[in-house]
């Protein structure tokens, strides 16, 4: 697995890079995924927004519903704060995500927390898509670590201050 992802990492790192990287960037993103729940699996979508702070750093907010295919009023609905770190002057954008914030079940509400690594295709300074790799849990004190697989659309905007490669 550590291969795999070094060798992903190597190819993106080596991509022409037609991409922007860009402080001061508004990043908004659409997007669906798949996931374990208990019991089976569940299925979502999801909408955020992020603030590029420089080249690499992003902070912003997401709002995520996540549904049972066996049970659909057993689900989550979760409003985080995101960080993320990204390497995206690339035309292949590879990142690390962490969220954490609210979650409101059938149960009522809980702490949430999430990590991602995604990899971004952005052909284009305006737009580009995005596959991820999460695990997140909806209690702190609960082992149930829940794993999801997704993808989004995330469209750019806002004049930047950064590095344009």
């Amino acid at each position: 697995m550590k291969r795999l992802a070094l060798a992903i990492f190597s190819a993106a790192s080596i991509w022409p890079a037609a991409a922007h990287a860009t402080a001061g960037e508004h990043e908004w993103s659409a997007g669906a995924a798949l996931g374990s729940s208990a019991p089976g699996i569940s299925a979502g979508v999801e909408g955020g927004g992020l603030y590029d702070l420089s080249d690499f750093w992003a902070i912003g907010a997401s709002l995520r519903d996540r549904r049972s295919f066996y049970d659909l009023p057993r689900g989550a609905t979760a409003l985080a704060a995101d960080v993320r770190f990204a390497l995206d002057a690339l035309t292949f954008v590879p990142a690390v995500s962490a969220s954490g914030g609210a979650a409101w079940t059938a149960n009522g509400f809980k702490p949430f927390v999430r990590a991602d690594v995604s990899l971004g295709y952005r052909p284009a300074r305006a737009w580009g898509v995005a596959a991820y790799l999460g695990a997140e849990q909806e209690s702190l004190s609960n082992a149930n670590l829940r794993w999801t697989l997704g993808v989004r659309f995330v469209w750019y905007r806002g004049a930047g201050i950064g590095l344009d490669l």
